[in-house]
């Protein structure tokens, strides 16, 4: 990242880690509260503090993560569950003739597996989410997740829920309660005996629009120097009202970076509390309860994984290869495959499979890492020598997945490259640097601490070397607040079209005929025409005739069904 960026990833990071990990949440934001609010008054907005910035899970959680039977699991699930999310949006996708039980003492055992590096994974637990925020961000989007209209989409690879949580916390971060609101001098300064009905009118609008706010009045923000500040706090049952303080530029900034402060407006209001109202409504209505919120099933194919996601309370329902046996015919809104695909045994019928829980017009999104790119050399070259577990799994390309897509019955079919990148960041003062995380994460996540755990100089050569991108300036950046490991990822996404009988798009048609051609081609033309190294060449024709990772039957069948479309 370039050098400006480096202060907006940390603090992007550092908020997620704050957040999904448990720790200690916007401590300046509620010693604020506490000391500028009238005596006893604080605890009443306490609760609803909590229940915007209180992590999914806590530090105790990850210490105490141990597996448990089906039946245990079952009543934790349900207890995490009650009161949490709204699970009744399950109503008419989930099958009820299904026990979800059987489908835990099913799953296979897996690289994952507390006998794999499912512990030293677990270990990793507390950076991981926001060390993959910004891939995961471009995965949803791709989803359809984040156009605020709801629905119910399905993680298949999502083990013990990271992307959810990524989900979460990011909404969390967005859904601020304390609203910082610039206001004019004089309505700081105005005497108490004025000042309840001025107040009166704030309480009477801003009530209409939800039902605990707090708020914090500050004059326009200057250059520098210090300015007058005041606290509100508004419920159905009341209203708090500090005493005047006064709050630096510093101060102010401190708390904004918290990630727990909306500034509403860059200027003092000209016409009073009607426009400090107008920003205020705005904010609730574009960053509070706009709409159902979407939610996200997660599952996975290894009981390490699947057990997790069981113990935290999500709503876990099926293994990767099974979904119709859960999930009711066209009943979700989007399904997704992340950082797993290659570990799907059968993923062409898994492909039918979300074409057949997916309802007309929503949408799959499918995510691997090419083979012969980077990260494939990082875990053919890597991983799989120096893991506890290994890692022999060929990765799957565009072509590949393009054409799972089409054979499986979806339509507009579109194919990426996304940046996906891993971010570490520490807090001020963390007596682990940011590489050192990085380290112990990687190292954790992929069962490589015995074979690194003393050779970190080696081992961040070793991510120098493969995981950089010099084409594009992208490469690896190791600081003591931050690290940054850039990935490039492949990415394919469809739609289950709502009359399969309809003639192709335009879109479609040009990546039919562009897959028909490179499949009909002569190897060694297209070799000579790409200029395609020895090396790769090797990889992408084999002597059994499969090309691109696509197996001569696959072919055959491609070509015939491309020529019948």
């Amino acid at each position: 990242p370039r050098e400006g960026t480096r202060s907006a990833l940390r603090e992007y990071t550092l908020g997620l880690n704050q957040l999904i990990a448990g720790q200690t949440a916007h401590p300046r934001v509620w010693s604020l509260v506490e000391r500028h609010l009238p005596a006893g008054s604080a605890a009443r907005y306490e609760p609803h503090f909590k229940a915007h910035f209180h992590p999914l899970w806590s530090r105790e959680d990850l210490a105490n993560l141990k597996r448990q039977e089906p039946e245990g699991l079952l009543d934790e699930w349900r207890r995490r569950a009650e009161g949490r999310e709204p699970w009744s949006s399950l109503s008419g996708v989930v099958r009820q003739d299904h026990d979800a039980s059987g489908t835990w003492q099913e799953l296979e055992v897996g690289d994952f597996d507390l006998s794999g590096r499912g512990r030293d994974y677990t270990a990793g637990m507390e950076y991981f989410q926001a060390a993959r925020a910004f891939g995961i961000e471009g995965l949803m989007e791709l989803l359809g997740l984040h156009r605020n209209r709801g629905g119910v989409f399905l993680d298949v690879l999502g083990g013990d829920g990271y992307i959810m949580r990524i989900i979460e916390a990011t909404r969390k971060m967005r859904e601020k309660r304390l609203l910082a609101i610039p206001v004019a001098h004089t309505f700081l300064e105005t005497d108490d005996a004025a000042e309840p009905s001025t107040l009166d009118i704030l309480l009477q609008r801003v009530l209409s629009m939800t039902e605990t706010v707090l708020a914090l009045l500050v004059t326009a923000p200057a250059e520098e120097g210090e300015r007058n500040a005041r606290l509100l706090g508004i419920t159905p049952e009341g209203l708090d009202v500090g005493e005047p303080f006064t709050l630096s530029a510093g101060e102010l900034h401190a708390l904004q970076t918290e990630r727990a402060v909306a500034w509403l407006g860059e200027t003092p209001a000209a016409t009073g509390l009607t426009a400090i109202l107008r920003r205020v409504n705005d904010y609730l209505t574009t960053y509070v309860g706009t709409g159902q919120r979407p939610l996200m099933v997660t599952n996975d194919i290894s009981p390490h994984m699947f057990y997790s996601a069981g113990l935290w309370g999500f709503p876990t329902r099926e293994d990767a290869r099974r979904l119709s046996r859960t999930f009711n015919a066209g009943s979700l809104d989007g399904v997704l495959f992340a950082y797993g695909t290659h570990h799907v045994t059968g993923l062409d019928e898994a492909i039918r499979e979300s074409l057949a829980i997916l309802r007309p017009g929503g949408s799959i999104v499918v995510h691997d890492f090419l083979d012969e790119g980077q990260v494939g050399q990082w875990f053919h070259r890597i991983v799989d020598k120096h893991s506890r577990t290994g890692h022999d799994f060929p990765h799957l390309g565009p072509l590949q997945l393009a054409v799972s897509l089409f054979l499986a019955g979806f339509r507009d079919v579109q194919l990426y490259e996304m940046e996906d990148p891993f971010v570490f960041s520490v807090p001020e003062g963390s007596p682990d640097s940011a590489r050192d995380v990085a380290c112990t994460y990687l190292l954790g996540m992929y069962g490589m601490t015995e074979s690194f755990g003393t050779q970190r100089d080696r081992f961040e050569e070793i991510l120098r070397e493969i995981l950089s991108y010099p084409e594009i300036r992208n490469e690896p950046l190791f600081g003591r607040d931050l690290v940054y490991v850039p990935r490039r990822s492949t990415v394919v996404s469809g739609r289950r079209p709502a009359d399969p009988r309809a003639p192709f798009g335009d879109g479609d048609r040009s990546l039919i005929r562009k897959i028909t051609g490179l499949l009909q081609a002569d190897p060694g033309e297209i070799a000579a025409r790409a200029k395609v190294p020895p090396e790769i060449e090797q990889a992408w024709f084999l002597p059994d005739g499969t090309r691109w990772g696509i197996s001569p039957a696959v072919r055959h069948a491609w070509l015939d069904w491309a020529a019948s479309s």
